[in-house]
């Protein structure tokens, strides 16, 4: 199980995003199947985004989902923001969704952060979820990131999970991340792997609202967004 807090905040221009976990079992407790996740973002350098971050889920039953995850955006070319990283989960079981994925962030423009990225998940079992979701960040103002993202999740069996989700980050002051973000994923079976709503609070629409809390619950795959 998996219930994660996920905050984005910025009062400093040279730091876009912060996300911190909720309270709650250590990490650490093998009795938790639980998600530690530092994810920053910073840039000094208007024409470049840089990003450090370890993700990392851990099940102390085998039979769960197992995530060892380092996440890094690296780029020694201000013109480029270089993004290497491998995103795996693994599971003992056939049955579980197995992913294997390449994420990658590239630019040639320095005033942009482009980010075109395949997400995958793929199941042996025809009746589990699958995934074809295309993530991209863009900006034509090196001194924001913009991003504007479909994030879908569509499944054989009507059943399984059906998810339509837009997500998007918007900022006009560069001294402030703005997000707005609508995510939902939908089941008609009580028992679906994948369950997600969007906190009480202020509306997306409300430009006073610089953060978005989103509360996850997955039974057996444990899966977290930035």
């Amino acid at each position: 199980m998996v219930a994660s807090d996920f905050a984005m905040v910025s009062s400093d221009s040279s730091m876009k995003y912060r996300t911190t976990r909720t309270s709650g079992p250590s990490p650490s407790d093998p009795a938790m199947v639980m998600v530690a996740s530092d994810f920053a973002m910073v840039s000094s350098d208007p024409a470049m985004v840089m990003v450090a971050s370890d993700f990392a889920m851990v099940s102390s039953d085998p039979a769960m989902v197992m995530v060892a995850s380092d996440f890094a955006t690296v780029s020694s070319d201000p013109a480029m923001v270089m993004v290497a990283s491998d995103f795996a989960m693994v599971s003992s079981d056939p049955a579980m969704v197995m992913v294997a994925s390449d994420f990658a962030m590239v630019s040639s423009d320095p005033a942009m952060v482009m980010v075109a990225s395949d997400f995958a998940m793929v199941s042996s079992d025809p009746a589990m979820v699958m995934v074809a979701s295309d993530f991209a960040m863009v900006s034509s103002d090196p001194a924001m990131v913009m991003v504007a993202s479909d994030f879908a999740m569509v499944s054989s069996d009507p059943a399984m999970v059906m998810v339509a989700s837009d997500f998007a980050m918007v900022s006009s002051d560069p001294a402030m991340v703005m997000v707005a973000s609508d995510f939902a994923m939908v089941s008609s079976d009580s028992s679906i792997k994948y369950r997600t709503t969007r906190t009480s609070g202020p509306s997306p629409s409300d430009p006073a609202m610089v953060m978005v809390v989103s509360d996850a619950s997955l039974e057996a795959v444990a899966v977290a967004y930035a």
